[in-house]
């Protein structure tokens, strides 16, 4: 049986100083690209701050007109991501500000972002150059195919924010999008805008998550964008409370609405149907 020959002492004391060398090299690198980082992310702050300070104007000046067509003008030149970042405070007053989403709404609309949300909802993304992409943080999603359901939620979120009824076709369809983030951004959106016509495709989806066919989204979250909607929506249930199924005729029954009405407590009042569809009498409980 042969030995192995022992290491000698200066080979060991070399080899541990390679090892402590490589160690001391990444953790160098890893400050350096830390630093670098810190700088670049400063440096972008600072842009956009000035970006803001310059171009932006406050939620107040846009509620009360003070926005001439020259800022607009001046707008249409940047670019869309540039436009966006501008946008963005703005867009996240818009939420409990309803007023200024109507004025942003044609703001944005006129400055083609409305289009481009759109297209990004349904998968359709612009050619970037990768100059561009770099110029901000999110520029690289572009680039990365499994990363721009962000994109999508993002554009399904600002339809959502700023209310924009004409979209609410798209966001239907983005109910049916691969990625869960996307499609409850899309719901959150439908229940924010209420368009009757998407009560009806939630309407549906309820029925299917009830009869046993797999839904991305859950019955739920389905139910509790249906309660957003305004209680002139409920006569679209009538044929739900026909329906041979139980389970859809109970839910569309305990239907709980934003007023705390439902139709348990609708009929128990005795009062007439408040439909526009030219449906008269009156809905009795346990007559179905």
């Amino acid at each position: 049986m042969m030995l192995l020959p022992t290491p000698s002492l200066p080979l060991l004391t070399g080899l541990a100083s390679a090892i402590l060398a490589t160690v001391i090299a990444g953790m160098l690198a890893l400050a350096a690209v830390a630093m670098v980082r810190r700088w670049h992310h400063d440096r972008f702050d600072c842009w956009v701050e000035s970006l803001r300070l310059h171009y932006a104007p406050t939620s107040t000046a846009l509620l009360e007109g003070n926005h001439s067509a020259q800022w607009l003008e001046s707008l249409r030149p940047l670019p869309i991501s540039t436009l966006e970042l501008l946008l963005e405070p703005l867009l996240l007053e818009c939420a409990s500000s309803p007023a200024l989403a109507a004025v942003l709404d044609e703001l944005c609309l006129g400055l083609g972002l409305i289009d481009v949300w759109e297209r990004r909802i349904l998968g359709l993304f612009g050619l970037v150059s990768l100059r561009e992409a770099v110029s901000y943080p999110e520029g690289l999603l572009f680039f990365l195919p499994g990363l721009r359901f962000l994109l999508r939620a993002r554009g399904a979120r600002n339809m959502g924010l700023l209310r924009h009824g004409a979209s609410w076709p798209i966001l239907v369809k983005a109910l049916d999008d691969p990625h869960p983030d996307v499609q409850q951004a899309a719901l959150l959106s439908l229940a924010a805008i209420q368009q009757p016509g998407s009560f009806l495709a939630l309407l549906e989806r309820m029925h299917k998550s009830l009869t046993g066919n797999r839904q991305p989204l859950s019955l739920h979250s389905v139910k509790a964008a249906m309660a957003k909607f305004p209680f002139s929506q409920a006569p679209h249930l009538l044929l739900s409370l026909r329906d041979p199924n139980p389970r859809i005729r109970a839910a569309a029954l305990c239907r709980p609405w934003r007023s705390g009405q439902s139709f348990c407590r609708w009929t128990r009042s005795g009062a007439s149907w408040p439909t526009p569809i030219g449906w008269s009498g009156k809905l009795r409980c346990g007559r179905f």
